[in-house]
């Protein structure tokens, strides 16, 4: 009932002019303690037991790995790619876990988390080792690259030979080396220096030079060997690459539930509709391994606060991601706004906000209250504050509650083939001067 429940909205999708997308038929991947990424793994590992092959890359990254989707970014594990097999370094978090979902959950909820090992021993539960990496800093004046991972491709920007522009900024923790009045110079010291895996140049306003190392004592030891492990690393797709679909393209992630207008006839069949294809957002509150698309909506079913799911089939098994959402309460004498994505128009009312979109009639659980607020000041509250995704206004005292979330208008989705996004839907009466669709907690 389900899968028939999810072609009816992939039809009632394709026929509306607002919401123009593709549907393939779902399939059914089996699910496993040993995935077939980790049977590969340890295939390829065991083929290499007598030492490290030259194809295995020996240097682990510590920063956020960039890679073309062509070099294998998410073909094994959505933001994530296979960066070492057979080698563990010294470094690293030791810990277990339940299977490779619940490993790379770890990673995902450690902070500045860039990469795991897993480690499947002869008896007993998977090992699970975290590694950390560089952490950000605002510098003025300053440029920090990455060392390229051999392997990689490498663009070797600003003609520095073997790294990858990072950031505008530096990182924690690094060292001075003196004598270094050039970039050519910083990199070329850090490139000869097997610990260092990135650097920072600086020339501030008195025309100083600086040059920062980020060293790593782990990168130099090397790995060991061990025929049981396989390292993944965190990936994102090169800028050109994801920046070749316009932003108004771009889905955003739906984190209340879709009001669909009676008249709109977009079927809401099974309470979900298709939000998105070939989309992914990194800021999940849950994954896990499923065997179709009708269990991952079962898991959102059963997961407090779920509004939003992307499933996406794999070789030999599914994943399944759960985006929470705003829970509403009821209420005449409020009305509550949701923040409009940045990079599309918001749809046409003669009562919302400018840059917002009618929820419903009432508030949401939580927030920030503040008395004695004008709406339009709400909403310039709100809109000053990055990570605040919805308001609601109560004529009574004018009392501003602003609530912070997952904003739709700074989520930014990296394109995943094959992945698949679902989102509650509820169909209501039409409202006077409403639009065909829009979001709302009933």
């Amino acid at each position: 009932m389900v899968a028939r429940a999810f072609a009816s909205a992939a039809m009632a999708i394709t026929s509306a002019s607002a919401l123009v997308l593709e549907y393939n038929v779902i399939g059914t991947h089996g699910a496993s303690f040993k995935n077939g990424v980790e049977m590969k793994a340890e295939v390829s590992a065991k083929a290499s037991s007598t030492s490290i092959g030259s194809s295995l890359k020996s240097e682990l990254p510590r920063t956020v790995l960039t890679v073309s989707e062509q070099e294998g970014c998410g073909s094994n594990l959505t933001g994530y790619l296979i960066t070492g097999n057979g080698m563990l370094w010294s470094d690293g978090q030791p810990g277990t876990a339940r299977d490779l979902a619940d490993c790379r959950a770890r990673c995902d909820t450690v902070k500045n988390c860039v990469g795991f090992t897993t480690r499947l021993p002869r008896s007993g539960k998977m090992q699970c080792t975290t590694y950390k990496g560089l952490v950000k800093t605002d510098v003025s004046k300053a440029k920090s690259y990455t060392k390229c991972v051999r392997g990689f491709s490498c663009p070797e920007h600003d003609g520095l030979k073997g790294f990858r522009f990072s950031h505008e900024g530096t990182w924690k923790n690094g060292q001075k080396v003196q004598n270094s009045k050039s970039d050519l110079a910083c990199a070329a010291s850090c490139r000869g220096d097997s610990s260092c895996v990135g650097f920072t140049f600086r020339h501030d306003k008195r025309a100083v030079n600086e040059c920062l190392h980020f060293l790593n004592a782990a990168n130099k030891e090397g790995p060991r060997r061990d025929m049981r492990a396989t390292t993944y690393s965190k990936c994102a797709l090169v800028e050109n690459q994801a920046a070749a679909v316009a932003p108004a393209m771009k889905p955003v992630l739906p984190l209340t539930k879709m009001r669909i207008n009676k008249s709109a006839g977009i079927l809401c069949s099974g309470g979900y509709i298709i939000s998105s294809k070939d989309w992914w957002w990194t800021e999940y509150d849950q994954m896990s391994h499923v065997a179709d698309a009708q269990a991952c909506m079962e898991k959102c079913e059963s997961f407090e606060k779920c509004v939003s799911f992307v499933y996406r089939p794999m070789e030999s098994n599914a994943e399944c991601y759960l985006y929470k959402g705003l829970s509403a309460r009821v209420d005449t004498g409020s009305v509550a706004y949701t923040r409009c994505s940045r990079d599309k128009r918001c749809p046409a009312s003669s009562s919302a906000p400018d840059g917002w979109e009618f929820s419903h009639s009432g508030t949401w659980e939580g927030g920030v209250q503040m008395p004695d607020v004008t709406i339009k000041s709400c909403s310039l509250i709100c809109k000053a504050d990055p990570g605040c995704a919805a308001m609601s206004w109560k004529r009574d005292g004018e009392v501003c509650s602003t609530f912070q979330s997952k904003t739709e208008a700074s989520a930014n989705p990296m394109p995943i083939a094959g992945a698949e996004g679902y989102s509650k839907c509820v169909v209501a009466d039409d409202e006077p001067g409403s639009t065909s669709v829009h979001r709302e907690w009933i």
